[in-house]
C-alpha cells in the first residue's frame, strides 16, 4: 500500500477529528464501555484542537489516494512540540494491524 505523509495544516482539522472520533469508537470496543469511549471522543477532540491552534502539538498524517482519485487519510500522529512526546496514534479501522502506524 502506498501512502503520503505529510504535516497536517488547519485545513485537515475537520478530517483528522473525524478520523480520531471513528478511530476511538471503532477500535476501543470492548476495551472500554460505550460512555466511556464517547467520553474519550469528546476529551482528545477537544485537546487535539487546543494543541495543535496553540502551536504546542505537530500532526502528521498518512493520505492514501482512492480508486477515483480523492486521497483519505488512513492514519495520524501528533507529536508534542516541546516534550518529543508522542500525544496521540490513531489509525482508521479499515488500515488498522496493517502497520501503517509503524
Amino acid at each position: 500500500m502506498e501512502f503520503q505523509i505529510r504535516l497536517a495544516g488547519a485545513d485537515d482539522i475537520p478530517e483528522i477529528m473525524a478520523l480520531q472520533a471513528l478511530s476511538l469508537r471503532k477500535l476501543s470496543k470492548g476495551t472500554y464501555s460505550d460512555g466511556q469511549i464517547e467520553s474519550l471522543v469528546r476529551s482528545q477532540g477537544a485537546a487535539r484542537v487546543v494543541s495543535f491552534n496553540a502551536g504546542d502539538e505537530l500532526i502528521y498524517g498518512a493520505w492514501v489516494r482512492t480508486p477515483i482519485g480523492e486521497e483519505r487519510l488512513v492514519a495520524l500522529a501528533a507529536l508534542l512540540n516541546h516534550r518529543s512526546q508522542i500525544g496521540g496514534l490513531y489509525v482508521h479501522p479499515d488500515y488498522a494491524r496493517r502497520d501503517i502506524a509503524t
